[in-house]
């Protein structure tokens, strides 16, 4: 039977199934935040209110049913195709295109990023993909898992596979220069580049402060570490949630 497709917003979703909160490897602390965004982002503005009600109207818990059978935007077959070009479970490129564009294709935030997966127009024109046709969804995936590619080039020292990916991750939304400060700045401390929990993030967070980003190891200088700390994480939580639908 062909499935309806499903719009997924997550936030929604988390207030649908606060079950999945109980669930083994779902934070609930990280659910809780999900909760607090939808209510701080509907009350912004009377159009941002508007705007997200007309997607919300596209949802319905019924919705939740195709999900469980492995639905999860109207781009999944799109994540398919290109989530195997870096060896990523597909569930897990739908996620970090649901951080940068919650599913909307036409999207172009206050900083310019374009399409599903955030592009910068000054990343289009690197790559030379004509900015016509930077929100194609095909063309804007692919670009995406292009430069992810890239960046994870910059971390060959890694071995583990699951630190690779929140490296990538994280040099996806800050840049690879801002990563490789923190983890000069690890090794410069006595803890391991190679390891993003509980050492590199631990120094992305730092780079806030005057008295690491200004030391000579930080070339890129200060950096928002909160923001791409949070980033890494709830891209990694919301995968697990999509699985946890889907399976059951």
């Amino acid at each position: 039977m062909k499935h309806k497709t499903l719009y997924i917003l997550l936030p929604l979703i988390v207030l649908l199934s606060l079950d999945a909160c109980n669930t083994p490897g779902i934070d609930e602390q990280f659910c809780n935040e999900m909760e607090r965004e939808v209510a701080v982002r509907n009350c912004r503005n009377y159009q941002t209110k508007r705007r997200w009600n007309n997607i919300h109207r596209k949802l319905s818990v019924r919705s939740l049913e195709n999900l469980r059978s492995g639905c999860i935007s109207p781009f999944d077959s799109i994540f398919m195709e290109h989530a195997r070009d870096l060896g990523w479970d597909w569930t897990l490129l739908a996620s970090l295109a649901y951080q940068e564009s919650h599913f909307i294709d036409t999207i172009r935030s206050r900083s310019g990023a374009c399409g599903l997966m955030g592009i910068m127009p000054r990343t289009a024109v690197a790559l030379d993909i004509p900015m016509e046709e930077i929100f194609h969804p095909g063309i804007n995936v692919r670009t995406g898992v292009e430069v992810l590619r890239r960046f994870r080039k910059g971390f060959s020292h890694v071995s583990d596979s699951l630190q690779l990916v929140k490296f990538t991750l994280a040099a996806y939304n800050a840049g690879l220069g801002h990563i490789q400060d923190a983890c000069r700045l690890a090794e410069k401390y006595g803890d391991s580049p190679d390891v993003w929990d509980g050492s590199v993030s631990y120094y992305i967070l730092l780079k806030s402060d005057s008295v690491y980003y200004t030391d000579s190891l930080c070339i890129f200088g200060h950096l928002n570490g909160r923001r791409v700390y949070r980033y890494v994480r709830e891209v990694l939580e919301r995968e697990k949630y999509y699985k946890f639908r889907i399976d059951n």
